[in-house]
């Protein structure tokens, strides 16, 4: 996940539990807090898992039977650990070629799931605008 989702979360929960050691919450003090954590938080990190119709029943299933999940970026998750690990990408499995293929043609999305596995991938950027290729063309990050 990138560091600035995971900052903005976290700085959220500090501001939420701060809030909560000082006040005490009733309902019309708790839905303005919700509502700027639903903005903050959640709506940017929808948009960057971008789960599947068919993903969060499957989601919702793997949690009930206490099969552990993560989001390994590009909308594909991996239920399990080791061995028994499989990916899913909305309704494909990692036996279907098309995750590979998906997360091939973005190099971005690769290095992401290489860093989650621990192993060295190089820092990649989007580039809104052409101009931003000479800022990040220093040199190569791992």
């Amino acid at each position: 996940m990138p560091l600035k989702y995971v900052i903005g979360a976290h700085q959220s929960a500090l501001t939420l539990v701060h809030w909560a050691t000082k006040h005490y919450p009733t309902q019309s003090d708790i839905e303005p807090l919700l509502r700027n954590l639903e903005t903050i938080v959640v709506i940017p990190l929808r948009a960057l898992f971008s789960p599947g119709v068919s993903t969060m029943p499957i989601l919702r299933e793997a949690f009930k039977q206490d099969i552990p999940f993560r989001h390994l970026g590009a909308g594909v998750f991996q239920l399990g650990w080791g061995r028994q690990a499989r990916r899913l990408d909305r309704s494909a499995l990692d036996v279907d070629s098309s995750i590979g293929g998906k997360i091939a043609q973005r190099k971005d999305w690769t290095a992401q799931m290489f860093r989650s596995a621990g192993l060295p991938a190089p820092q990649h950027s989007v580039l809104a605008v052409v101009t931003q290729r000479a800022n990040l063309a220093v040199r190569p990050r791992f």
